[in-house]
């Protein structure tokens, strides 16, 4: 059960914590159920992250203009989990994009 484990995990933070950071990529998709089992302060790094990429990326002129309505040039790579990216494209993108799933191992530099 999912709650138990992040009680279990919530039971194991030192009581005088006064903030959590949530340190990994998927612990914001369990940020309701944590709210749900502690007052502790949530830090989502990720907020912070948005904004300064999209800071950096206007300020080299690398923002999408394209048109509402247009075709934008996006491709999607995840290592798992395809379905929930195309669903958050779907959301957050505006767009219906194809998920590419990638193997790390293989991939060359």
């Amino acid at each position: 059960d999912k709650i138990k484990i992040i009680q279990e995990y919530l039971n194991q933070t030192s009581k005088d914590s006064e903030a959590l950071i949530l340190g990994c990529t998927h612990y914001p998709l369990l940020e309701d159920e944590i709210k749900k089992l502690t007052k502790i302060k949530i830090i989502d790094p990720g907020d912070m992250l948005i904004r300064k990429l999209d800071n950096d990326m206007r300020s080299k002129g690398l923002i999408n203009q394209t048109p509402t309505g247009g075709k934008s040039n996006i491709s999607l790579y995840a290592t798992a989990q395809t379905e929930k990216l195309e669903k958050f494209s779907r959301l957050y993108l505006g767009g219906d994009y194809k998920v590419n799933l990638v193997n790390l191992k293989k991939i060359t530099v």
